[in-house]
């Protein structure tokens, strides 16, 4: 009888050790992201400039809620703050242009490239090819042209930064 007792109270220190491992393991690969880091990201990825940022929980799980403003209004985005991807995008004010005079004043970070300068990009970087569809898309807040390409050794994907000319991805299919 003693020796089960002995070998259940061992099972329970190993049972009780593994799970504290485990517990602790999982918190060192789930680093909470600096603010700054995702400050610079956002502001990389979206015209206009992080107003606030605040680190939040919900169900344990870290999260920053942030306040992007550009010319057009105010945005809140809520960020995984231990993955840094885009959980929820919204925009909470729109501001109105005063005048049509206050689009030349608008910063070149605030305008779109047009489809065809998304044309000649795309075009620039295959050779042989030409564009089979092109389309403006808006997806998780961000603003890209997705543009399908045909050329001899087959056909090309590619999402092209609407505010900035970079091309995103490129795939061959």
């Amino acid at each position: 009888m003693k020796k089960l007792l002995i070998i259940t109270s061992c099972l329970a220190v190993i049972a009780g050790s593994a799970t504290l491992i485990s517990l602790f393991t999982a918190n060192a690969n789930n680093t909470i992201i600096e603010e700054q880091e995702v400050t610079r990201t956002i502001e990389s990825m979206y015209p206009g400039t992080v107003q606030t940022i605040e680190l939040t929980h919900e169900n344990n799980d870290p999260r920053y809620e942030v306040e992007i403003e550009n010319r057009h209004g105010t945005y809140d985005a809520v960020i995984d703050a231990t993955s840094g991807d885009m959980l929820h995008l919204e925009q909470s004010e729109a501001i109105e242009l005063e005048s049509p005079n206050d689009q030349e004043t608008e910063k070149n970070e605030d305008v779109l490239i047009s489809p065809e300068r998304a044309e000649e990009i795309a075009l620039a970087e295959v050779e042989n090819g030409y564009v089979d569809d092109l389309e403006l898309e808006r997806e998780d807040g961000r603003v890209y042209y997705e543009i399908e390409l045909e050329t001899s050794q087959g056909e090309v994907d590619m999402e092209i930064d609407a505010y900035t000319g970079e091309i995103v991805i490129m795939s061959f299919d």
